[in-house]
């Protein structure tokens, strides 16, 4: 994976317009910190592509909200658990002045 930084994308765009077909995936950064990808799209597959990576991105934070969940233990929390937990919310929201 190459990573380029934006001042480099700025001097270098057609070289590096170059790099990211054979690439496939060129990091930019700022400040010697990542901030965006590139990959390369067609006319024809931009859609698809756009919504794979929203997927992959769905993917990744229903698995972190998974691992919080474990990790809080609250992971095998049953119907009645979760029902509980929701009213007494709804108690201590209408408590409040």
């Amino acid at each position: 994976m190459k990573f380029v930084a934006i001042r480099e994308l700025r001097s270098k765009t057609a070289s590096i317009r170059q790099d990211l077909a054979q690439a496939r995936e060129i990091v930019l950064t700022a400040n010697g910190r990542p901030f965006a990808l590139m990959t390369p799209v067609s006319p024809d597959t931009v859609e698809e592509e756009i919504q794979a990576i929203r997927r992959a991105r769905t993917r990744a934070a229903i698995d972190a909200l998974r691992a919080a969940a474990k990790t809080a233990g609250v992971d095998a929390l049953t119907v009645e658990d979760i029902d509980a937990e929701i009213a007494a919310a709804r108690r201590a929201r209408r408590k409040r002045p």
